[in-house]
């Protein structure tokens, strides 16, 4: 569908990435703040809107945001209050997390590879939002496991100690997409380890293709 120019998918590319800058800042004062799991939900809700308008094609789109948007909302809400989370609400908040930031990805992911687009300052941002949406996708991934199979990864990093230990999984998973490894946190069943290969596979191809892409789309461009 052709979008108006207000519209844009580019011009929405930057406003995701700024979302998602401000919530990988935001993990790390979960555990600082008294309100840091508050924060955590509002930036979430910050990046579902502008996901929504950086990959939207099909109405059902706008269904599965709100849906999302009312699960982190209102567990958000129920968990700030309570001195203990809610674990079904906790697992709800995870499983629709991870459904739409893998949903966001594909979809961004298709636009940049599959169009037929210039090298432009917006698309860099798009490319740059899906590596941040790996990274997020996975991070869920890797909480939601822990929280369904306690001892899924072994941690000894402070991150750890306490509740929420979001904030570890998101440093965990950008870790392992950059396959930097510290071994601070580690995989400790067969399913954490395939979660984990899987990211650092996946960030080492989608750098590489990228860079190949951007370098022919160039080419192109320079003899057009």
């Amino acid at each position: 569908m052709q979008w108006p120019k207000i519209w844009h998918k580019e011009a929405h590319y930057r406003d995701l990435l700024i979302a998602l800058i401000a919530l990988t800042i935001a993990y790390p004062l979960i555990n600082a703040w008294p309100a840091g799991r508050l924060i955590e939900q509002v930036t979430l809700v910050a990046v579902l809107i502008n996901g929504t308008l950086a990959t939207y094609q099909h109405r059902y789109q706008i269904f599965l945001t709100l849906t999302v948007g009312a699960i982190l909302v209102v567990g958000g809400i129920i968990n700030f209050v309570r001195e203990e989370p809610l674990l079904w609400l906790e697992l709800a908040q995870l499983i629709a997390t991870t459904l739409f930031l893998s949903h966001a990805t594909l979809t961004l992911t298709h636009d940049i590879f599959s169009g037929r687009q210039r090298v432009s300052v917006g698309l860099l941002f798009g490319a740059v939002s899906v590596y941040l949406l790996i990274g997020m996708a996975f991070a869920s991934a890797h909480f939601l496991l822990e929280t369904l199979v306690t001892g899924s990864y072994h941690c000894v990093s402070p991150l750890c100690q306490g509740t929420p230990k979001s904030a570890a999984y998101v440093y965990y998973s950008f870790v392992t997409l950059a396959t930097v490894g510290y071994g601070d946190i580690v995989p400790a069943t067969h399913m954490a380890a395939v979660l984990a290969n899987t990211e650092a596979i996946i960030g080492q191809m989608y750098t590489a293709i990228l860079v190949a892409r951007l370098v022919g789309m160039q080419i192109t461009q320079s003899r057009s």
